[in-house]
């Protein structure tokens, strides 16, 4: 008995290491490989047993050199049949863990879309085909096929097939191994309405998908429910569940907003519903007060389709401007000059359909000639900003110090007069007496003149007096001796001189300093002290850097080169200092300028924070609840903050943007542009380059006076510009990406508009748009496709240099790229990672996962880049490894982007919150 025993015990044994040899060799895709060096490490093989598969503890030194031999025998042998069935076809081999679908949505309306298929488990390198309404072998509809990688994985997606509503199985089928998985789709009905927008009246054309093969279908006008609305028509569903009719707007008892227009199947007990915008009677100017006999444009929609308006200047007889709308009741922007007679004061202007006979009006003010200075005091030598208004459009104003009447003072400077009759410009205080000074402007056409006083008097000044660390001001200096040597300290002068300068004959003096690359946010003291004389002044210097725009600056490199607080060293010390609530489903990015923060939230407000409290300072509402998805624009040097809005995404409606004053929130000037204003607004040459969305068909670029809101030109795109145009100031050129159907890159030229060059982006699929924003670095322009691929132009030919593909064909990125002064290039992907790639050559230099795709486009500064993931989670990672130094969760997918300035962090998460972080 004893010795069966024994052999039994031996025999379980043997079995033990024949199943750990074959655990051993079959890898957790389930197919097999070479046992390597367990060949030759039996007590690693038990080990690794016991903690695999829970056996019973076998003990090694319990194994006599017998047991041990015969345990290595047979991992020998099973790895010699591994070998063998290695030229068995694969279809033969027993596979250990069955194949997997994730499909994504899972549900969904109709739309022109994509299911997107990631698959697993299955063989190496093999095909794999993918079926719609799949039901067994033999059938479904083949709707693509793709190749597996090296883990036996797969991502694809196809169009959401036109189907009749239902529940759809979708099957992949490994061509080699033969392995099936599967998963199910539902199809939902969906209603699309053409125009998407319009006033009472318009005749639209209603279009329905994914009903139930057959049905009655009727189309309800503002339903909210069972037993509401108004019928506009009843259709009957095709074979593919599809149908197309007409109908027109109700004319009357509806207030004007977003109006759900509703398809109810009468035998699915489905329904499509789709928000068609309703258009109030609007009447926009650009701008809102200006000189007599200026330029005024003006744009307006909620008038009839296709009719024309008439428009009057103070309730006149005669019409100013005679206009006709399009097809959804949109007048596109005209002008007209103000009366040249009209005297300073408030003016209506009335506009009248004349089918329609809707009205509706807007006041202009004429403004008398007037003068406004940045400072009224100051030193000799010291920069003076002037702005003046009411002077005649065009012509030449020149200013004039020491002013006392007609012929006399002195010519400081000399500036044109924009279209609106505004002027600004700048001169320096020359050498002169204490004492106070009349600083006037006059017109050389109708000699206007306006006055300001200024008060010049023994002192320091800086120029300019808020800039950021390591920038160069000009110190100007008055009361001093005579040719004495001026020291200039920053802070205390036991510190060491930050430069040295002589004053001149009067005592005077000017000097260009270089603040320190160290100096912390806030307001320091730059201090000027006579060698001779021991004579002290101060002129206070404050350390502020804006983030005024998305991309920084307008070439879009998302790089703040000035951050001093928050680097390496300290970052994981970050800690939220304030969090503000607005709305859900925020996709904005926010900007910062003079210590606001400026975010746009999903109803459509503009709301104005103190950076560092949080507190809300102003919020200004447009009355129409039109959401942003981009970010404000900010001028600090004209105190003015500007936005668009999107009135309805798909396929576009025309929509306003505004320009507001960025200290109070007033209105300054609106325009209502055709399309929708998705795309990031960029700032240059006093121009506002911005471009319009309209889903699969044409948009365009714009540029608008930013003073004025007059449309300098327009370039006319065959497709949708989704992101910020980028700029190179140096060749005065702008870049933007050309959705689909053109899928493109293009250079113009920025005071024409006219076209440099183009660029076609190839391999691009159906919604595969240049959706990020357009960076310019190293004589390179940069975008990140939808496509997957990241992509480098040269700059003056447009000609190719590399693409980097970051992502599945086809995936949608949209980060926009940040590129470094070190040469590297930060942007995220929807695979879930960030990427850092070789600027010059585009190699992959590392990359990073989080748990989500990122939309959200990166931000560098001191060393360290921040970005944020639909993982609900901000970071801050090593820019130069990539490792992991801080990260926050909110509650809620984020698609904004950060920004960090004065040692600031400010960001939106999905949950409805901006936050800000700070040490």
């Amino acid at each position: 008995m004893s010795a069966l025993m024994q052999a039994l015990r031996g025999l379980e044994q043997l079995s033990i290491l024949l199943v750990l040899a074959m655990r051993t060799i079959i890898d957790d895709t389930g197919f097999f490989f070479c046992c390597g060096d367990l060949c030759g490490n039996w007590k690693d093989a038990v080990v690794l047993m016991n903690s695999s598969f829970h056996l019973p503890e076998i003990r090694t030194q319990s194994f006599s050199k017998k047991w041990r031999g015969i345990a290595l025998l047979a991992l020998i042998l099973v790895c010699i049949a591994t070998e063998v069935t290695n030229a068995i076809p694969f279809n033969h081999i027993v596979y250990a863990v069955s194949p997997g679908l994730t499909i994504s949505p899972t549900s969904t309306v109709y739309k022109y879309s994509s299911i997107r298929i990631k698959g697993f488990h299955y063989a190496v390198d093999e095909i794999v085909n993918v079926y719609w309404n799949y039901s067994g072998p033999g059938t479904g509809i083949l709707e693509t096929s793709t190749a597996t990688d090296a883990a036996g994985a797969f991502f694809t997606k196809f169009p959401i097939p036109l189907a009749p509503t239902g529940t759809y199985t979708i099957a992949g089928i490994g061509q080699t191994s033969g392995s099936i998985a599967k998963g199910t789709f539902q199809l939902l009905p969906a209603l699309f309405v053409n125009p998407p927008g319009g006033v009472l009246g318009t005749k639209i054309t209603l279009t329905g998908h994914a009903f139930a093969a057959g049905e009655t279908v009727p189309v309800y006008w503002n339903y909210t429910g069972p037993g509401t609305g108004t019928l506009l028509s009843t259709a009957t569903a095709g074979s593919d569940g599809s149908f197309k009719t007409t109908a027109f707007v109700p004319t009357g008892g509806t207030t004007p907003g977003h109006i759900p227009i509703v398809g109810t199947g009468q035998t699915s007990n489905t329904t499509g519903t789709f928000s068609f915008l309703l258009y109030p009677p609007t009447l926009a100017l650009a701008p809102l007060k200006g000189s007599a006999n200026s330029v005024l444009t003006l744009s307006a929609y909620g008038f009839g389709p296709n009719e024309t308006v008439n428009i009057y200047w103070n309730n006149g007889t005669t019409p100013v401007l005679v206009t006709s709308t399009n097809s959804i009741g949109y007048v596109a922007s005209a002008t007209i000059i103000v009366p040249a007679d009209a005297m300073p004061g408030v003016y209506t202007l009335t506009a009248i359909g004349q089918k329609t006979q809707f009205t509706n009006t807007n006041t202009f003010t004429v403004v008398a000639p007037g003068l406004n200075s940045s400072i009224s005091s100051g030193p000799v030598g010291v920069s003076v900003r002037v702005s003046g208004q009411g002077y005649a459009p065009n012509e030449v104003v020149k200013i004039l110090w020491n002013y006392a009447g007609h012929g006399t003072g002195t010519n400081v400077a000399t500036k044109k007069a924009g279209s609106s009759g505004i002027i600004s410009a700048s001169f320096i205080v020359p050498t002169a007496s204490i004492g106070t000074y009349i600083v006037a402007a006059i017109g050389t056409a109708n000699n206007n003149v306006s006055q300001r006083k200024f008060t010049l008097g023994n002192g320091l000044a800086a120029s300019p007096s808020t800039d950021p660390p390591g920038n160069s001001v000009t110190v100007s200096g008055t009361g001093f001796q005579a040719n004495e040597p001026v020291l200039l300290y920053w802070d205390s002068t036991s510190n060491t001189p930050l430069d040295t300068t002589t004053t001149d004959a009067h005592g005077n003096s000017s000097q260009t300093v270089k603040l320190p690359s160290t100096a912390t946010p806030g307001v320091h003291n730059l201090i000027g002290l006579g060698q001779t004389s021991q004579q002290s002044f101060t002129a206070t210097v404050t350390i502020d850097t804006s983030w005024g725009d998305f991309g920084f600056k307008n070439a879009n490199q998302r790089e703040n080169p000035f951050e001093n607080s928050v680097g390496l060293s300290n970052v994981a010390n970050l800690q939220r200092k304030w969090m503000v609530a607005t709305a859900k489903g925020l996709e904005d990015s926010p900007v910062y300028a003079n210590g606001i923060v400026y975010i746009v939230t999903p109803d459509g407000l503009l709301n104005a924070y103190n950076a560092t409290s949080g507190n809300l300072i102003w919020r200004f509402t447009p009355g129409f609840g039109f959401p942003n998805y981009s970010s404000p624009l900010v001028d600090p040097a004209t105190n003015m903050v500007f936005f668009g809005t999107v009135s309805n995404f798909s396929p576009g409606t025309p929509s306003p943007f505004y320009a507001l004053d960025a200290q109070t929130g007033n209105l300054k000037w609106s325009l209502i542009l055709p399309w929708d204003v998705y795309g990031f607004p960029t700032l240059a040459f006093n121009t506002i380059y911005i471009g319009t969305s309209h889903e699969k068909g044409p948009g365009t670029v714009h540029a608008i006076d930013e003073i004025s809101g007059r449309v300098i030109w327009q370039y006319s795109t065959g497709g949708g510009v989704w992101g910020a145009v980028g700029v190179d100031a140096n060749t005065q050129t702008v870049f933007t990406g050309i959705g689909n159907p053109t899928n493109s890159v293009v250079a113009l030229n920025a005071k024409t508009g006219a076209l440099i060059w183009q660029y076609a982006i190839l391999n691009s699929g159906m919604d595969d748009d240049p959706g990020s924003g357009i960076t310019v670095a190293n004589g390179l322009i940069y975008v990140n496709s939808k496509n997957g691929n990241v992509y480098a132009l040269n700059e003056v030919t447009g000609a190719f240099v590399w693409s980097t593909r970051i992502g599945a064909q086809s995936n949608g990125n949209v980060s926009t790229q940040a590129v470094a002064e070190n040469g590297m290039l930060y942007v995220g992907s929807l695979d879930n990672s960030l990427y850092a790639l070789d600027a010059a050559s585009g190699a992959i230099v590392w990359k990073i996962p989080t748990g989500g795709g990122i939309y959200s486009s990166p931000a560098l500064a001191n060393g360290v880049v921040y970005f944020a993931s639909l993982d609900k989670k901000m970071y801050a990672v090593d820019a130069a490894t990539g490792a992991l130094l801080w990260n926050y969760s909110t509650g809620g997918p984020i698609y904004s982007s950060p920004i960090i300035a004065n040692g600031w962090l400010y960001n939106y998460s999905g949950d409805g919150n901006l936050y800000a972080f700070s040490l």
